[in-house]
């Protein structure tokens, strides 16, 4: 019995004494309190809340760089990341998209246009040398004057009828420049309609910011809230530009690289075409205001609002004054044979010529007219009706109700507005 009641007081005695209780862990330190944080200009990314790394692992973990797969893959997923984080991801990344292909698009781009003008630079002058050169020796006993003037009013079907061919093949060299001058013609008219179509853009555009700058209310407070607005977005453009760290320019080379968006129409224009805008937002405001009484403030305002238009057209003027006065003084004709002379000309009409035995210098001199006048009598007509198509866009548009603007609004306005963050707005226009 005694060594049976010992037996379990031995096993007692041998057995190792159990493990102090582990240590509660660490309860980790409470987060500092975060500093105000102070106001950002634009392309900021925005606050972190908590960093989620579920495609790149953790921070600690990613020491080799990013391939441009992952860090797609990680942006597209709308990861919010550390600054810290994104300044990893544009630095390994940031190789990469300067070959990215909206580069190359630019790139070529660019490298068309030079082609483009070089081509059509040196298409024209071996069109007037070769034409020239040929109607010269062929036609006109050598008389390049002659030459070069035939070239000119055969090549734009102009049709003076003065001189005329001697053989078949001059007949044949002439059905020939007249096809090439009517190429030329249809790219000047090609390239003056795309002109037309991206201004009809930018009216539209400028139409609908006017209506973004609009208020509730009566028509009187909206369109003083407009101008009010308007001034103020002038002078945000014709301010300095905040300072742009190094992290928020890699950010925004991100986002662009990521997202492929086009900007908006607003921030592809320069600034001073943008203030311009503005200035004309401003101008029309005033000029709504100016009863009939005001007449002249009210014709100065019109002509500050299409002076990019009447321009083309006083040019366009100039240069039919330049053959009115040639025609009078030279010619010794009336004034109404001379505007008859310039008008019919530069139309192409062709109803009026020079003498058969005029000088070589005066044929030199209505050559070198009508190849400048034809061109720019065709852009003066095209002005004259872009100008009612405008102000027809316009009334149209401000026949429409106009919308109610809040501080969403304005956000986006300045911020198609300002198209370079990192750049400093140069004073291009004083303030209205």
């Amino acid at each position: 019995m005694g060594n049976a009641e010992s037996g379990p007081e031995t096993k007692e005695q041998d057995s190792p004494p159990p493990p102090p209780p582990a240590a509660a862990p660490e309860a980790p330190p409470p987060p500092a309190a975060a500093s105000e944080a102070p106001k950002t200009p634009l392309m900021t990314p925005p606050p972190i809340k908590k960093a989620k790394l579920s495609l790149l692992k953790s921070l600690k973990d990613v020491r080799e760089p990013l391939s441009q797969e992952k860090t797609i893959e990680a942006l597209v997923a709308d990861e919010d990341f550390s600054n810290e984080h994104l300044d990893r991801l544009a630095t390994s990344s940031e190789s990469e998209s300067s070959d990215s292909d909206d580069d190359e698009d630019r790139r070529r781009f660019e490298l068309l246009k030079v082609l483009r003008n070089v081509f059509s630079r040196v298409g024209l002058v071996l069109w007037l040398l070769g034409f020239t050169a040929f109607y010269a020796y062929s036609a006109f006993d050598g008389s390049w004057a002659k030459g070069f003037y035939w070239t000119v009013q055969a090549g734009l079907s102009i049709g003076f009828g003065v001189l005329t061919e001697k053989s078949a093949l001059n007949l044949w060299a002439t059905v020939l420049n007249i096809c090439l001058g009517a190429g030329l013609a249809g790219v000047v008219l090609a390239d003056y309609a795309t002109k037309v179509g991206e201004e009809k853009d930018a009216w539209r555009n400028e139409i609908m910011l006017e209506r973004s700058l609009a208020a509730a209310g009566h028509e009187q407070h909206k369109l003083r809230k407009r101008v009010r607005l308007a001034k103020r977005m002038i002078k945000e453009l014709e301010a300095p530009a905040p300072k742009v760290t190094d992290s928020q320019l890699r950010w925004g080379k991100i986002r662009a690289h990521v997202t492929k968006r086009r900007p908006q129409q607003g921030s592809l224009l320069p600034d001073k075409e943008k203030i311009l805008r503005l200035k004309r937002v401003v101008w029309r405001a005033k000029l709504g205001r100016h009863g009939r009484a005001n007449a002249f403030q009210r014709v100065k305002l019109w002509l500050r609002i299409h002076r990019q238009k009447l321009s083309v057209l006083a040019a366009n003027f100039v240069w039919l004054g330049v053959g009115v006065v040639y025609a009078i003084a030279k010619e010794r004709w009336s004034p109404t044979r001379a505007i008859y002379f310039a008008v019919s000309s530069l139309s192409t009409a062709g109803l009026q010529g020079i003498p058969l035995a005029s000088k070589d210098w005066q044929y030199a001199f209505v050559g070198v007219w009508c190849l400048v006048g034809v061109p720019l009598f065709a852009a003066g007509v095209g002005e004259l009706a872009g100008l009612f198509v405008r102000e027809d866009c316009e009334v149209e548009a401000r026949a429409q109700e106009w919308g109610s603007y809040g501080e969403s609004d304005w956000d986006a306005a300045v911020g198609a507005l300002r198209s370079d963050p990192c750049g400093n707005f140069r004073r291009h226009l004083r303030i209205v």
